[in-house]
């Protein structure tokens, strides 16, 4: 199974790799497809190398929307299911207006789960401080 994992730029690496773990652990897919940005996709890469499991990266073509959406798009052909890793929203200014909430702060994998969905993956989210 390939599992993509994508999420905040921001997360920093203990933030995450718990719950990187424990989807690696509970999934055991046979490789991780990321975006490789920083953040989630680059922790998410490190845990799986860590695990032997195998990955895919796509890269960006360009340095902008059209660029960083087409990669995403790629992501989620590549992969059976997505799991998307968040920010918990610490104050009331923080908004994800891909899901309409101030339960997490937006991020490029917000949009890459709604299109993912669309397209009738398995799709989570996951909220983490």
């Amino acid at each position: 199974m390939k599992l993509a994992i994508v999420g905040s730029s921001k997360m920093k690496y203990q933030q995450c790799v718990g719950e990187l773990q424990k989807i690696i652990n509970e999934e055991k897919p046979d490789m991780i497809v990321s975006g490789g940005a920083e953040g989630v996709d680059s922790h998410a890469v490190l845990v799986a190398k860590l695990n032997e499991i195998k990955t895919n990266v796509f890269q960006p073509k360009t340095k902008d929307w059209e660029g960083y959406k087409d990669r995403n798009l790629e992501i989620i052909k590549e992969c059976d299911r997505l799991y998307n890793i968040v920010i918990k929203s610490q104050t009331d200014d923080q908004y994800c207006y891909h899901h309409n909430t101030k339960q997490h702060e937006r991020s490029g994998g917000c949009w890459t789960e709604i299109k993912a969905r669309e397209q009738g993956k398995i799709v989570k989210t996951i909220e983490v401080l």
